[in-house]
C-alpha cells in the first residue's frame, strides 16, 4: 500500500468515525447548555464527557481491525486526530448555531448563574476572590461571546483530542506487536 493511499484510508475512516464523535460531542456540549436551565444536566454532561475515550477507543479498535497497515502507531495516532477535528468542528458547528440564535448571551447567564449558586452556597471563603473577579468581568462585559466560547471549545477538544489519541494509539499499537 502506497503512502498517499494509506493517508488517504486514515482520513476516510476518520470523517466516518468524525461523525459519530461529533454528534456523542455534541450530546456532551447540549447537556452543558441545557444545565443552564436543568442543573442537573451539567453532571450528565460530565459522565458523558468521561466516556469519550470509550468512543475514541472502539473508534481505534475499528480501525485496526478493518485494514492491514493502518494500525501501527502513526496510523492510528492520525486517525484519531483527524476524528476529533472531524467532530470538534461537528459539534462547534452545530453548538455555534444553537447559540447564536437561542443563546446569544449564554456566557453571562451562565456565569450569572454560577455566581449565584456560590452566594447560595453561602459565599465559601475559597470562593470569595473568584466570585468578585467574575462580577467585575460580567459589569465590564469582558465576557466571551458564544462565538469566542464555540471557537475555543474546537481548539481545545481538537487538542485534548489529539493527546487522548496518542495515549489510545500507543497501547493499541503495542498489543498489536504483543498478540
Amino acid at each position: 500500500m502506497t503512502g498517499n493511499r494509506r493517508v488517504r484510508d486514515v482520513i476516510g475512516y476518520a470523517a466516518k468515525g468524525g461523525v459519530a464523535m461529533g454528534l456523542y460531542l455534541t450530546l456532551v456540549s447540549a447537556c452543558m447548555v441545557a444545565s443552564l436551565y436543568v442543573t442537573e444536566l451539567a453532571m450528565a454532561g460530565m459522565v458523558l464527557l468521561c466516556g469519550v475515550p470509550v468512543v475514541l477507543w472502539r473508534f481505534m479498535r475499528g480501525m485496526t481491525s478493518e485494514a492491514e497497515g493502518r494500525n501501527g502507531f502513526g496510523s492510528l495516532w492520525l486517525g484519531g486526530i483527524y476524528c476529533f477535528i472531524f467532530g470538534s468542528l461537528i459539534c462547534g458547528l452545530l453548538t455555534a448555531v444553537y447559540l447564536v440564535i437561542a443563546e446569544p448571551s449564554f456566557m453571562s447567564q451562565y456565569i450569572k448563574k454560577g455566581i449565584e449558586s456560590w452566594e447560595e452556597a453561602g459565599r465559601p471563603s475559597g470562593m470569595l476572590q473568584q466570585i468578585e473577579v467574575l462580577q467585575r468581568a460580567l459589569e465590564r462585559k469582558m465576557i466571551p461571546n458564544s462565538m469566542e466560547m464555540v471557537v475555543s471549545m474546537i481548539w481545545s477538544t481538537a487538542f485534548f483530542g489529539s493527546v487522548l489519541s496518542a495515549a489510545e494509539a500507543l497501547v493499541l499499537s503495542g498489543r498489536r506487536r504483543m498478540g
